[in-house]
Parts: C-alpha cells; structure tokens; sequence
C-alpha cells in the first residue's frame, strides 16, 4: 500500500482546474480558502463552487475523481468487490473530514491577500514498516490456516485486514500540536488564485507524518 500520508496529502493539490476566480474589489479571499478546504476534505462544494463561478457539479466530479485515485493507490494488486471498494472509499472520505483547521480573516497585502490557517495536523500513527510486517503476519496466517493458496482469495483476504487494521487506525487517531500556515493569495492576470505551492504546504501540514 502507498505511503498514507502522500496519498491523502495529494488530495489537497487536486484542485488545479478551479482555483481561481475573476479578480474583483469585494473578492472575499477568507471564504475561498474556507471553502477550497472545506471541498477538499469534506466534500461540501456549494460555497466554494459559488465564490469561484464554476458549476458544483465540476467540483464534486474532481473531489471524486481524486478518491477514487487515492482508493486505487492504496489497493493496488487487489480486485475489490464493489462492496469493498465502497467501504475503503468511504474510510478515506471520513479521514479527510477528521482534519481540523480553522480559517482566519484575510488580511489585504497590496493587490493580494494573506490568510492564516490554524492547524492541528492528523496523526495515523501508522507506519510504512507497521503495513509491511502486517502483510508477512497475514500471509503467515493464511498459509498456517489453508492447504493449498488461491491467490485470488488470499488477495481478498489481504484487502479486507488491511481496511480494518487501516479503520482501527483512523478511530483511534489523534492530533498533533496547532500550526499556523500563511497563505498568500494572489492577484495574476486579474484572477485570484492559491499557489501550488501554498497548496503543499497546507497538505503537508494537516497530516502529519
């Protein structure tokens, strides 16, 4: 399975077709870092499909394109069931709404504004090595416990305790002390957007390693 943290962290610089709106006097920078969160990690597209004058719909089709990416990440070698697949999205959308963050009020900086993000970063406590020693005890298990291996059976067997050593993991997670990250969003060719590289960093800091 793919480092946890990349994958979900990869998620919060998704957002590249609909980052940007059409400069104006009453732009309310604060709102659209709010709500580029609040789409990201809990799939509430409304307000920020509103602010950036882009269809709803446009947004909640990247929000899911990229879970599905991030699920295909985490199971790849696995041929889910689709009730199996259903449950691994599904952890990885209650991860991202685990995130905490606070919002503060924009302050103008010229023709751009900064925001200051109030952030207590997720922790998994869950290791790359944990994932490994995990995948040689089950394979272990399985061998002690069948005659003969199907390996399409083992597969499934393999996804299936990964999801709930992964869901263990995710209802007993904690948070790391707040950190406040500064945005800058900028005014380019009349439109406001959030660098790739802010974008990052916001990744980086809500989960932690």
């Amino acid at each position: 399975m793919k480092n946890m943290k990349k994958s979900l962290a990869a998620i919060v610089c998704m957002f590249m077709v609909v980052v940007s709106v059409a400069g104006c006097k009453s732009f309310d920078a604060t709102g659209y870092v709010k709500g580029y969160l609040d789409t990201i990690m809990k799939g509430e597209c409304a307000e920020y499909a509103k602010i950036c004058e882009v269809e709803e719909s446009e947004a909640e089709k990247v929000y899911q394109e990229q879970i599905d990416v991030t699920v295909q990440g985490w199971t790849t070698g696995f041929d889910l069931s689709d009730e199996l697949k259903g449950k691994y999205e599904q952890l990885v959308k209650d991860l991202l709404k685990k995130t905490k963050y606070e919002v503060k009020e924009a302050k103008k900086d010229g023709k751009n504004f900064t925001v200051d993000v109030e952030i207590e970063p997720l922790k998994l406590n869950l290791t790359e090595d944990e994932i490994t020693q995990l995948g040689t005890e089950l394979g272990t298990q399985y061998q002690e416990t069948h005659e003969t291996i199907d390996q399409a059976e083992f597969m499934t067997f393999l996804a299936e305790e990964y999801y709930n050593f992964i869901s263990e993991k995710a209802a007993n997670c904690e948070y790391g002390e707040k950190t406040t990250v500064t945005v800058t969003v900028q005014l380019v060719d009349n439109k406001y957007t959030l660098s790739t590289t802010d974008q990052q960093t916001l990744a980086n800091t809500l989960f932690a390693e």
